[in-house]
Formats: structure tokens, sequence, C-alpha cells
């Protein structure tokens, strides 16, 4: 029977019995003050013992778990004895005091039947008639005197008709408190048996759960790992589909910029700039590729890219190199623009850094994924340059001329005929065109030697290169002695007017071979498209005419084809 239960049946019995003491308590009061009814010694007696069984009341009711069949005997044979005591040997005790006794034992010999059943199984019957025995013993001691004929027969009927109540009542409440109890244990078992199911229930549940989380658990990485597969996949066709580009391409700052423009593409940084420094591909001035998700950035990464690159330079610096991680600026490069990550990824070959790829985002984390494909990319691009410069330097071999290191003859006729067919076509632009070679060459030779010739062409080569960049023509040695010049952004006065400084460089300078000091001159013809030739097919062998002229008349002047006459009134001494 659960705890519960026995805790609130004491309860509602010692509330029951704090009333009857209480009743008790104020009937002896009463009693033994008035000094009537009996003696203020039995009144102190009845007092202690209505206190004494208050308190084991008390106690019981809080030592329930501990209470044993002991403790329920000890607490009905003290009560019943005290009450046979004050009813068999207070012999001028009131009727009423007396049945007020044999109430409370009454109700005590109830209890001790009901609550035996309740808490104990052992010695229910014995203890049952020795309280019912003593009880009647001390009532039949108080009532002896008055015994006698039919109320004699009716007392004894009185006493056998409670001692067969009191056995029916606990037959009965017995009875009751078994068929509840077996009832309560049947249900306890079931309760039992479905408190196991619904943990094997529970534990099944966990078990479930716990596979559950781990299936999704592995749902979520395997998830994570077809995207980073997917990212790498989508990062390698990249580098394929920009390698295939760099294949079929040898402009290195084209590719700078498709590089830039792949990781702008597949990372979607913030800032992506390419830094390679001056001569590297030919190139006088450093090239920089910049892209920015924010024009703003333009400026800042134009300005800070040059340092980055010096100081790498600097330090020969071959690996990644962090700029800012998670906002830890390591340099003052960067700041303030909101940028929080930032790597250099310097470009190296043959153990120097040539270069540097700058990539910096706004994003937290933004190189948790790794560096690799930025490193790739680089080593692509490095691959590319290589055999990009191969391929540019074998072609300007074939371009220009082994001794004066000017265009040859062959490309000249190759970027000739492409250009006046471009300027016919679309009939915008002019070309001019100055053929010249070097006065009294043969005696040159003849006098000094093939090599002080060598050195005479290098001369005027050198000369002529140097003007035709600076005014953005090209220089060409046509064949032995003979050299060409060509501008197609020029007219014939401004043609005129750079070959006159030409010339006169040409003819002050003095060469010194091996301890022999050479003069030299040139002879030049000028023509022009659409000045001095309506067709643009003309104007090199009108230049070339013009050419003849001057050696023809003199040597040593500048021939204007159609205006041969001007450069006979003409001042070249210089």
């Amino acid at each position: 029977m659960p705890i519960e239960f026995k805790r609130e049946l004491l309860k509602s019995i010692c509330k029951f019995h704090r009333g009857l003491y209480a009743v008790l308590i104020i009937t002896i009061l009463i009693s033994g003050f008035s000094g009537s009814v009996f003696s203020q010694r039995y009144m102190v007696y009845n007092l202690c013992l209505i206190a004494g069984a208050f308190i084991f009341d008390e106690v019981l009711m809080h030592f329930i778990e501990r209470s044993t069949t002991f403790f329920f005997a000890l607490r009905s044979f003290l009560y019943i004895f005290g009450i046979a005591i004050s009813i068999g040997f207070v012999g001028d005790m009131p009727k009423f005091v007396m049945c007020i006794f044999l109430i409370w034992g009454i109700s005590v010999i109830s209890e001790d039947a009901f609550l035996s059943n309740v808490f104990d199984d052992y010695g229910i019957i014995p203890r049952r008639l020795a309280l019912t025995i003593v009880l009647s013993i001390g009532a039949v001691l108080s009532f002896w005197e008055e015994l006698s004929g039919a109320w004699a027969i009716g007392f004894f009927f009185f006493l056998a008709a409670m001692i067969v109540t009191s056995y029916i009542e606990y037959i009965l409440i017995s009875k009751s408190l078994k068929v509840y109890d077996d009832r309560y244990t049947e249900q306890v078992f079931k309760n039992e048996d479905l408190e196991k199911q619904n943990q094997e229930l529970r534990d099944i549940q966990e078990r479930v759960e716990q596979v559950n989380n781990e299936i999704n658990l592995q749902k979520i990485n395997l998830t994570k790992a077809n995207k980073d597969l997917e990212a790498l996949n989508r990062e390698a066709r990249s580098l394929i589909d920009v390698m295939k580009y760099f294949a079929d391409s040898f402009d290195v700052e084209k590719n700078a910029n498709v590089m830039v423009s792949n990781i702008m593409n597949i990372k979607d940084p913030d800032i992506c700039t390419m830094y390679i420094d001056r001569d590297v591909y030919g190139n006088v001035e450093p090239h920089r590729e910049i892209l920015t998700s924010d024009a703003s950035f333009t400026k800042v990464a134009a300005d800070d890219t040059k340092e980055i690159f010096d100081y790498i330079k600097l330090r020969r610096i071959i690996d990644p190199f962090p700029l800012c991680e998670n906002n830890n600026f390591m340099f003052p490069y960067f700041i303030n623009i909101g940028i929080c990550n930032a790597y250099a990824i310097p470009a190296v070959e043959n153990g120097k850094v040539y270069g540097v790829l700058i990539v910096a985002s706004m994003e937290e984390g933004f190189f948790e994924s790794g560096l690799a494909f930025y490193e790739s990319s680089v080593t692509d691009f490095t691959a590319a340059l290589i055999s990009d410069r191969l391929y540019l330097k074998t072609l300007d071999m074939a371009k220009k001329d082994g001794l004066t290191q000017i265009y040859n003859r062959y490309y000249f006729n190759e970027f000739y005929n492409d250009l006046i067919e471009e300027i016919h076509f679309t009939n915008k632009g002019s070309l001019t065109v100055a053929m010249f070679d070097i006065d009294f060459f043969k005696s040159i030779n003849d006098t000094y030697g093939h090599l002080a010739g060598d050195e005479v062409i290098k001369t005027i080569a050198r000369i002529s290169a140097e003007y035709a960049s600076k005014y953005g023509g090209s220089a060409v040695r046509y064949g032995g002695e003979e050299f060409a010049i060509v501008f197609s952004d020029k007219n014939i006065d401004e043609a005129h007017a750079i070959l006159r400084d030409m010339h006169r460089d040409i003819k002050n300078s003095v060469i010194n071979f091996n301890g022999t000091y050479i003069r030299i001159n040139v002879s030049i013809g000028l023509a022009s498209y659409p000045e001095t030739n309506a067709d643009i097919h003309d104007v090199l062998s009108s230049a070339d005419q013009a050419l003849y002229y001057s050696k023809e008349h003199g040597r040593g002047m500048i021939v204007i084809y159609g205006r041969e006459e001007e450069a006979l009134n003409e001042d070249f001494s210089y």
C-alpha cells in the first residue's frame, strides 16, 4: 500500500483523536476541579494518560515509514490498559466519564483492527482478543455492584454484542482491505510493467533520436562536403579554363587580367590585384591589374600594392603572406575601409619575386577554406609568363635584325601591308615613310673594315630606334646600309621636323673604332599619304625615289617627295 495513503489515513485519524482528546481533557478538568466527581490525583493521572496518547499518535504519524507491528501493539495495549485501570479502579467515577472511556476504548479497538490490516499482517487476532478482554474486564469491574438479574444478562449481552460486532467489523474491514490491496498490487505490477515498457520505449526513442542526430549530422557533413567538393570542382574547372586561355594567348597583361577576373568570379573578394615588376616580360613600367567590389577601394589598392610588393621583394618572401586576419592588421594596409582579411601571394620565378597577387575581403573567416586556389592561380600565371616570354623572345628574334635589334625587312613587309590595308579600308589616319641609307658606306668598309662598318650600322640603328620610339614610329633595317622609319599618326611636316633632329644627331655622331674616329651622314627620302601621294600603296616607292634624289644631288639631305627643290635650298650643315 502506498506510503502516501498511509500518511493521509493517519492524518485523518490524528485529527479525529485531537478532537476526542480535547473533549476528554475538558471533561476531566471540569470533573477534577469541581471536587465532587473524583480526586485531583486521578484527574492528573487521566490527563497524563491522554497527553501520552496524544504524543504517541503524533510521533507515530511522523514515523509512519518505520512503524511496525510492535509500535501498533504497544500503542493499543497502553491505551486499553490505561482505560481499564481508569474504569475498574476508580469506583466513584461518574457514569458519563466511564462511558466516554468506553467509547474511546471501542474506537481504539476498531482503529487497531483497521490499522493492523493496513500497516502489518501479523498478531492481529491475538491482539484483538486481548484488547477486547482487557476492556471487558474493566467494564465488568466498574459495573460489578450494579450487575444483578436482568441488568447482568443485558450487560453481558452488550459485551458479547460488542465482541461479535468488533469481530464482524474486523472481518469486513480485513476482506475489503485485502480486495483493495490485491487490486492495488495488481495495478502496481501492471504499472511497473507499463513503466518498464515505457522505459524501454524511452530507451528506444533515445537510441532512435541518437541515430537520427547522427544521421542528420552526417547529412550536414555530407552536404558541407558536397558543397566543398562542388567549390573545388568549380575552382579546378576555372583554373583549367584559365590555363587553356593562357595556352592560346601570348599577351601577359591580358593573362593577368583574366586571372584576376577569374578570382573575383570564383571567390568574390572585395579587392583582387596583381602587380608585376618592370622588365619582367619586356615591360618598361610596372603593370597593375586591379578589380574591386567598390570603386572607392581602387585607389587604396593602387597605393598599397607597390609598397606591399617592395616589402616582399626586399625580404625575399616566397610563401603566402598574411596582411590582415579577422581584423588583426599586421601592416598598415587596407585600414579604415572595412577590410578584415587580406593575403599577399608572391609570384616567384627561379627563387626571385617578380610580382604579387593581393586578395582582400570584408568577410570574416574569408580564407578558412585555404589559399591553394590563389597559389595555383599564381603558379599557372608564372608558367604561362615563362612560356609567353620565350615565345615573345623567339618572335622578337624573328622580327628583329640580329645586328641592330630593330625590325627587319621581313617583319616590316608584314606589318606595313597590314597598316596600309587598315588605313585604306577605314579611310582614317595618315601614313608617312622615311627611307634613308648611309652615305659612302662602301668607302667606310674599304677603309676601316667590315667590323667598323657594323659599328656604323649599329649607331644609325640605335639613333633611329630612339626617335621612332619617342614619337610613336617604327624603325626598320630595310637592307644592308638602308633603313626606314614609319609614322602612322604624323603628317609630312611633323615627320620632317622629327627627321631633321635625327639627321642632326647622326651627322654629329663620331664613332670611336680602335682609336680611329669615324664621322657619318645619311641621305633621307620622305613621302606621305595623303599629302604627297593620293594612293597609299605608292608611299614606300615615293620615299625611295626621294632618297635617291638626295643621293644624286649631293647626299646628306632630307628630300620630300614632290617637293625635291626645297631640299636643294635647305641648310643641313647644323
